[in-house]
């Protein structure tokens, strides 16, 4: 049971790590870079309100992940933008899935960090505690 729970904290953790360096990888690329798709694909997936909600000053959208596009299988997901300066923002993304994941995961987090690494050449600062 303790080995279960121990390899789930590691399924969230490269999750996250996953996630959060794909969107710090995405933010350094040149508008020009991305795909022309992606803004039709964002609206596609913006939540204009919900029943009963009050009026926001923030984006969100919501959708779906496609994680195996052969099998049917998907990843829901829904996004909050931050209220004040979305652009400088960190994105925190948490999924749960099943434990099948980790290993898929852990290929994605080795090819996204040789893009991360890539991508900053080298010029990553370490952030201290409670900085």
């Amino acid at each position: 049971m303790a080995v279960l729970r121990i390899f789930s904290v590691y399924v969230h953790l490269i999750t996250v790590l996953t996630f959060t360096l794909a969107a710090v990888a995405l933010a350094r690329l040149q508008p020009s870079q991305l795909s022309q798709e992606v803004p039709s694909e964002q609206e596609a997936d913006r939540v204009v309100g919900l029943p009963g909600q009050p009026p926001v000053d923030f984006q969100q959208y919501a959708g779906y992940v496609t994680v195996n596009q052969s099998h049917g299988r998907a990843l829901f997901y829904w996004f909050f933008e931050a209220i004040q300066n979305p652009q400088k923002k960190p994105v925190l993304l948490w999924l749960n899935g099943a434990y099948a994941l980790g290993v898929f995961l852990l290929v994605k987090f080795v090819v996204l960090f040789a893009l991360f690494v890539y991508i900053f050449e080298g010029s990553l600062h370490m952030i201290g505690h409670n900085s």
